[in-house]
Parts: structure tokens; sequence; C-alpha cells
């Protein structure tokens, strides 16, 4: 028989099921399968969106705003989305300070513009370096108005034309940073956002990281901050 768990935990927005899932029996010290199946012996016959409203002690609706994956049980209550990337990244740091009981949230994009954390000022694309940083953007405010601008376009066009229209933009502006063309308003933002731990040498060959923050100072360049 199903019932509430003790230790409720709140679903992170865009979180994937999965990453839900895990958090919610490490927060309790269950097993994950007992989140896809309470019985060992016999098959539950709720719908994933029934079990998980029980076992969670979560409110219906919210369990359908944070996680994409349940609205095909009850899109009449909130619609699908209109463009379901399947590319999943690490939640902003903040989610590490808002009771999430020690485990990694994984959260879906919401397109292709979907790079930055307004409230907290985070890069979030291109993974990190390492599991505890995130690229800081608070002496790179363009970068954030960016991210504004874009996610008003994506309110006013819809995501589909969005990502269509940004995924061009962004492969001439990476072709025009990588024949050097233009690079004046790029350097200063890479100026300001590449700031390597003075303790140590740069690492002149760390592809991965100068990708990071070279995309990360090209993002002004975007559609929105064209608009």
């Amino acid at each position: 028989m199903l019932r509430p768990l003790p230790h409720p935990v709140t679903p992170f927005a865009n979180e994937t099921l999965d990453s839900y899932r895990h958090r919610l029996a490490a927060a309790n010290q269950t097993e994950f399968r007992t989140m896809r199946n309470p019985s060992r012996w016999l098959q539950c016959p709720l719908k994933e969106l029934e079990r998980l409203e029980i076992l969670s002690g979560q409110p219906r609706t919210s369990l359908l705003w944070a996680l994409p994956e349940l609205r095909r049980h009850a899109p009449d209550v909130v619609a699908l989305p209109e463009v379901f990337i399947f590319n999943t990244r690490a939640a902003c740091d903040c989610s590490e300070r808002s009771g999430n009981n020690g485990q990694p949230i994984q959260v879906y994009l919401r397109g292709l513009h979907d790079n930055v954390c307004i409230r907290h000022r985070r890069w979030l694309s291109c993974r990190r370096a390492n599991v505890f940083e995130q690229i800081d953007l608070s002496h790179a405010p363009e970068v954030v108005r960016a991210q504004r601008l874009l996610d008003r376009l994506e309110r006013r066009h819809g995501a589909f034309a969005l990502g269509t229209t940004y995924s061009h933009c962004e492969r001439f502006w990476s072709e025009v940073d990588r024949r050097a063309l233009v690079r004046g308003d790029r350097d200063s933002v890479l100026a300001r956002i590449y700031r390597p731990d003075s303790k140590t040498l740069p690492d002149r060959f760390d592809l991965i990281r100068s990708q990071r923050f070279h995309r990360a100072a090209n993002y002004p360049k975007s559609p929105g901050s064209r608009n």
C-alpha cells in the first residue's frame, strides 16, 4: 500500500524525473527502485504521476510544473513543452543550497539559449571544469542581460522559432571568433569572467575550459542582444 515518505523533497524547475527520484530516495534512505515500483511482488496500477504524488507528498500541480516528463499524464493541467530538449545539465549552484539532500540535480535545457541563471548570475552551459564550479558572471552584466532578452524573445515567439534562430546566430559568431575577426567586446568580457587561480600557472591547453569561457564571452552577441 502506498503512503507518503517521511521526508519530503521539493522538485527543482525542469528537473529530470530520475534526478528527482534519486533525491527523494536518498532523503528517505530507501532504494531508488522503490520510487518506480513500491512493491517487490506486485506491479503498481497507478500512473507515474499518481504514484509520485503519493510518495513525495507534493501537490500534483507542483510536480507537473517542475518535472516536464510528467506532463504527458495531465496535458489538460500543464501543456507539454513546445520543444523538449533531451540534453541535460547540472542545475545552478543555488540548488546546492536549497535543500537538495546533497544529491546533484540534473535539469533539462529549455533550449539551446538556456545558459544563464539570472538570479545568481552563473553561466551554466558547456559543463563545468569540476562539479563545484560554475562561471561567475557578476562582473559581466551584459551576459546576464543577453539571457533576459532571449527569454523575452522565447515568450514572444516560442521556443521552436527561437531555437532555430539562435543556433544559426551562435554558429555565425563562433566562426567570427575562430577567425579572430571581431574581438574587442569579447576580450573585454573574457578578461572579466576568466580569473584563474593566482596560485597556479594558467593551463594554455585546457580546451574545454577555454571553450566554456569563450562561449560565455560571446553570448552578448546573441540574437537577443540585437533585438
